[in-house]
């Protein structure tokens, strides 16, 4: 009970710092520092910890995939591309709300650390145009980025369920495809039809037009996309590669080039990264959720709420859907005795991980559009708490 207590406390001091409008890095960082301390870790364990993490060659790598993200973005923009690909979008869907939807989601076909990043520019371009809030782009953004994870066979998540369940991982995208249509729908009656009004723009080119602008201006993602996913080449180096075509073919000068990339604010990027990966690293270290199936069955807590709620709280607390599973179902495997429960516990995990404050997605996408965090959990909670019925109930039928 004390360990889950701790725990609260942990994810307290992390809403509190937000609610006080420290800045998001100092303020994971600061919750992993807490963490480690209140589960009994020493100061030179701490340090220890934070170092390995710093200096672990996923999470340089992932640091330089965040920052080149967002570099590509910042180039689009500036060579007209995203507002070229947002009109054609628009054009092809005829409703700016589809377009909305449809443009994280296309996104979110490509599982990367951070892939809210790469669609938040075209999400930005077409919400300036509809005349929506930074809030309901973030969540438009982040939302629907996401719809895949359910069940999306490329999603590391899902395959290491699959090896910690011992089952084939297509079975589990088939049974948890569900989800993945009624995020949809529930993302775009909570969301997109509250832009009353808006939702329409004139159509001023034929389909095929559209179809021509979105193609010619769009390659830079679809090749990103198309080398890490069909020719698995590593992301980082599909990202360089990517980049320097497209600022060769659009003639782009190394002198303006340069003053593009002090728009990204490499820095801040870097140590938001580099906070949530040691944050991680600090939850694996100190052991804060090995106890948890103990203390919850201690508290006569039905066996459903167990596979809920534990990866909620583990998915809560790292923020990765990958450390979310590789954490809490070795924890629960005893309950996961069919796909069923696995749904139950996926679906905990990712709501858990959809509310994280050190989410990657989550943070970098609110910082982006500089959206109120208090807005932004406001505009979430019914979709998480929809979602989490959904779960339930199919966990059940």
């Amino acid at each position: 009970m004390i360990e889950l207590l701790k725990i609260f406390l942990v994810l307290a001091v992390a809403v509190f710092l937000i609610y006080k409008n420290v800045r998001v890095e100092y303020t994971i960082f600061s919750s992993a520092v807490f963490l480690g301390l209140i589960f009994g870790l020493g100061l030179a364990e701490i340090l220890q910890v934070s170092f390995r993490a710093f200096l672990d060659a996923d999470t340089v790598e992932l640091a330089l995939i965040v920052v080149l993200i967002t570099f590509l973005g910042v180039l689009m923009k500036h060579v007209e591309s995203l507002s070229n690909i947002v009109d054609s979008l628009n054009g092809l869907f005829g409703d700016a709300r589809v377009a909305l939807m449809g443009i994280p989601a296309f996104i979110g076909l490509l599982p990367m650390p951070a892939g809210a990043m790469v669609s938040a520019p075209f999400v930005g371009e077409l919400g300036d145009k509809v005349g929506i809030s930074p809030e309901q782009k973030t969540v438009v953004n982040y939302w629907f980025r996401h719809i895949w994870e359910f069940s999306f066979p490329l999603y590391p998540a899902i395959i290491l369920a699959a090896a910690i369940l011992e089952v084939p991982y297509s079975e589990i995208c088939v049974n948890q495809f569900p989800l993945t249509i009624i995020a949809v729908v529930v993302g775009f009656l909570l969301i997109c039809t509250r832009i009353r009004g808006k939702g329409y723009l004139v159509v001023e080119k034929s389909f095929f037009e559209n179809g021509v602008v979105l193609i010619k201006d769009v390659w830079p993602v679809a090749l990103v996309i198309i080398l890490a996913l069909l020719f698995k080449v590593n992301l980082l180096a599909s990202l360089i590669v990517t980049i320097t075509f497209f600022a060769a073919s659009r003639k782009v000068k190394l002198v303006d080039a340069l003053k593009m990339f002090n728009q990204v604010n490499a820095t801040r990027l870097i140590i938001l990264v580099f906070s949530a990966m040691i944050f991680k690293s600090m939850v694996e270290t100190s052991q804060a959720a090995v106890n948890l199936p103990q203390i919850f069955t201690e508290l006569s807590i039905p066996i459903p709420v167990i596979i809920f709620s534990i990866p909620f709280i583990v998915g809560l607390l790292t923020g990765y859907s990958w450390a979310m599973v590789g954490i809490s179902f070795p924890i629960i495997l005893p309950f996961l005795s069919s796909l069923d429960a696995a749904l139950l516990a996926y679906c905990g995990g990712l709501m858990g991980l959809f509310l994280s404050p050190v989410h990657l997605c989550l943070v970098l996408t609110r910082e982006y559009f500089k959206a109120d965090v208090r807005r932004v959990y406001i505009m979430l909670a019914p979709l998480i708490i929809l979602m989490s019925i959904a779960g339930f109930t199919l966990s059940i039928l």
